[in-house]
């Protein structure tokens, strides 16, 4: 739609033994944004975060399915800032018969949070 958003992901996912196994990269980025650090009117940046993933996941007891995710967080703000930091999440299926399955997800675990190059915290 012309508004400079774009956003790529690619994934990759394999069995070893009884796990399974996942790495991803994900990227959005917001380009030619004509505003300085003050948010006036300046030159031309590009915003981008980044994501990479990685997954294990496992069957419990032919009860259900098992899995956690870590994170790793990178953003550039295209004003001369950069920022990293990690994250993690659990999640559980649980199969209920033929019919039901019920999934529970605790995603960013003790508050993913990435640290500014100034030392600012976001959540």
């Amino acid at each position: 739609f012309g508004l400079g958003v774009t956003h790529q992901f690619v994934g990759a996912t394999t069995m070893f033994a009884n796990l399974g196994i996942g790495l991803s990269w994900e990227r959005a980025s917001v380009s030619s944004q004509e505003v300085d650090a003050n948010g006036d009117l300046g030159d031309v940046f590009t915003w981008n975060e980044s994501a990479i993933i990685g997954t294990l996941a496992t069957s419990v007891m032919d009860m259900g399915l098992a899995g956690a995710n870590v994170k790793y967080y990178m953003a550039d703000s295209g004003l001369g800032s950069t920022a990293d930091g990690f994250g993690f999440d659990l999640g559980l299926l649980i199969n209920l018969g033929e019919i039901f399955t019920i999934g529970v997800n605790a995603a960013d675990l003790g508050g993913s949070k990435i640290t500014w190059d100034s030392g600012t915290q976001d959540t």
